[in-house]
């Protein structure tokens, strides 16, 4: 089945198992794909300690060569930041403590959530 789906399939999927597992782990989740001039992040959410959290998302079939986190590299994460930056203060919360995480998904299971991964001062 997973060969069926296009990769925009798969992430989406990807983003769906991350959503149902942060709400499992009860966060709340905020906005999902928020976009800006600047790039995506692919889920804005609270932890249980009311901390925003801007999570990417990589979702990688089953015998991937290619390692998740090579993915999030130093452009990838300055799009993230200016994004994130500009969620920040569209919705006044310039003040909020955040963080930035990365949910590794395979097969519809999230294998691992990295919290606090970079900061925007990376």
């Amino acid at each position: 089945m997973d060969k069926l789906l296009s990769s925009s399939e798969k992430g989406k999927e990807g983003e769906k198992t991350a959503c149902n597992y942060l709400l499992r782990k009860g966060y709340s989740i905020l906005f999902c794909n928020y976009f800006s001039r600047y790039g995506e992040i692919d889920i804005v959410s609270r932890d249980v300690d009311k901390v925003l959290v801007f999570c990417e998302v990589k979702t990688y079939k089953a015998g991937s060569m290619i390692d998740p986190l090579e993915a999030v590299n130093a452009r990838k994460m300055s799009k993230i930041v200016k994004t994130a930056e500009k969620y920040l203060i569209e919705h006044g919360l310039n003040e909020v403590e955040s963080r930035f995480d990365i949910l590794i998904v395979r097969n519809c299971l999230v294998l691992k959530h990295l919290q606090n991964v970079f900061s925007s001062n990376y």
